[in-house]
């Protein structure tokens, strides 16, 4: 009986330290963001890159800048207390990674990115908090492979119009760019920068750009231009004629209105 007492009391014990272990909930952070800004994830291969000094446990930040299909480490190891770190994705609030005790007592985690950004939470053990400064760093560790070749990509012509009447830009529609992959596996082409189709496009010079992605993770580029020409003379109109009567210094002040 006491062998079974015994035994139970060991599940018992060993349960609870696995649902402690658990990744943080978000509400174990309740110093909110720090920083208020958003960071930006590390461009360098290799290069272990500090991204704050002084972060408390209780807190999360959030990463943008991630490209898709990079891995990344991100380390709160070196630190002196006992450290929990929960990554999440920040639009999805799904969890990316989770690490405990990586480094000693010290968390760290290696992951792929989807290229979202991330909510990234520091706690310490027990998923409580702690005033005491926390180092953390990132490392880009690889850039996604990249299979086979890019798109081939055309672009409209350029295109040159005349402003609408009374107007100072004129309404241009156009056609997307086309593209096809040299590997057969093209996945999309957008539109990536400028007015969408249909727009009125105001006088000057407007660049419209197409991107096309594969599914190799391959992507190319062109653009072209939408020229707006003022070609209506402008309009005048003059005053009416009036006389005017000057004061005793001989001086008399004109009302623009």
């Amino acid at each position: 009986m006491k062998k079974i007492i015994l035994l139970l009391s060991l599940v018992f014990i060993l349960g609870s330290y696995g649902s402690l272990s658990a990744q943080c909930s978000t509400s174990s952070a309740p110093y909110g963001q720090y920083p208020s800004a958003t960071q930006s994830a590390p461009t360098a291969v290799g290069v272990a890159t500090t991204i704050t000094n002084c972060s408390w446990a209780g807190e999360y930040m959030r990463m943008s800048g991630l490209t898709a299909g990079a891995v990344y480490t991100f380390s709160l190891c070196g630190n002196s207390i006992d450290t929990q770190l929960t990554i999440r994705d920040w639009n999805t609030s799904a969890v990316v990674a989770y690490n405990d005790d990586f480094c000693g007592l010290q968390s760290e985690v290696t992951f792929t990115s989807n290229g979202s950004d991330l909510r990234i939470q520091f706690n310490r053990y027990f998923c409580t908090t702690s005033t005491s400064c926390l180092t953390t760093r990132m490392t880009l560790v690889s850039e996604p492979v990249i299979v086979g070749d890019p798109p081939l990509i055309q672009c409209p012509v350029d295109v040159v119009v005349s402003n609408d009447a009374d107007q100072c830009g004129a309404i241009v529609n156009f056609a997307d760019a086309v593209a096809i992959d040299p590997d057969g596996d093209l996945d999309v082409v957008v539109q990536t920068a400028g007015l969408p189709t249909g727009s009125e496009f105001p006088v000057g010079v407007n660049t419209v750009e197409f991107t096309a992605y594969d599914l190799g993770g391959n992507q190319s580029t062109c653009t072209f231009t939408i020229t707006v020409e003022d070609v209506q003379d402008p309009v005048i109109e003059c005053l009416s004629e009036y006389t005017v009567e000057l004061g005793t210094a001989g001086e008399y002040t004109l009302d623009p209105a």
